[in-house]
């Protein structure tokens, strides 16, 4: 069993917008430690799933789930018989649903791309996600409104709802500082399968900067 911080997104950092200025405020909050690897490595790129309709659970697969406990085992195959794997030690933290047993274990991938087997009760729906890179709050689902936060890479918020389609993006409705807004489903991991998808298909980070600065 291996444990420890996620060394790519080890600290939350949120700045948030002044409404009196121009100027915006630093806010240091607490680590997030949300999984359970000694190593830090790249995230490996894994393709999304075609999307199946016909599940086990009647939820579609790929879909985002959050974690429910604060420690969540998650194994080598779909049975307690089976070797733990990971431990999580986050709850809230996002993960993907990749495939469905009918015996109710959810093949799941965590942000760094690597799966394992966890049963559906220790699963919740998602709410929460975790910023992919240094992205924004908007007042409103559109990259000209006003900005209400400021988000940093691995920003760990608190997130409401499906994505939700606007202007040929998908954003997602997200809480940061007390504060509400949208943020591109794009930015982050855990607000969108499809948004997922399309972040992969870019070739080169070039090309999936250009797709987000396209979005609207």
């Amino acid at each position: 069993m291996r444990r420890g911080a996620l060394g790519a997104f080890a600290f939350l950092v949120v700045w948030a917008a002044s409404a009196a200025c121009a100027e915006t405020a630093a806010f240091e909050a607490p680590m997030i430690a949300p999984t359970r690897k000694a190593e830090t490595r790249s995230a490996r790129a894994r393709a999304v799933p075609a999307t199946r309709r016909r599940t086990w659970s009647g939820y579609p697969t790929p879909r985002f789930v959050s974690l429910k406990g604060e420690r969540t085992n998650c194994r080598l195959g779909p049975s307690k018989a089976h070797p733990i794997r990971y431990v999580f030690q986050r709850a809230g933290l996002p993960v993907m649903v990749v495939a469905e047993t009918r015996d109710k274990w959810r093949k799941i991938r965590d942000l760094d791309g690597d799966e394992c087997w966890a049963f559906y009760t220790t699963l919740t729906a998602r709410n929460h996600v975790v910023a992919r890179r240094a992205t924004a709050v908007y007042a409103r689902r559109d990259l000209d409104a006003p900005v209400r936060v400021r988000l940093s890479a691995g920003a760990f918020v608190k997130a409401f709802g499906p994505a939700r389609p606007e202007g040929g993006a998908l954003w997602v409705k997200v809480s940061a500082q007390g504060v509400s807004g949208w943020t591109p489903a794009l930015d982050v991991w855990g607000g969108d399968a499809e948004a997922e998808r399309q972040r992969l298909s870019a070739p080169t980070p070039q090309a999936n900067a250009s797709l987000a600065a396209s979005r609207n």
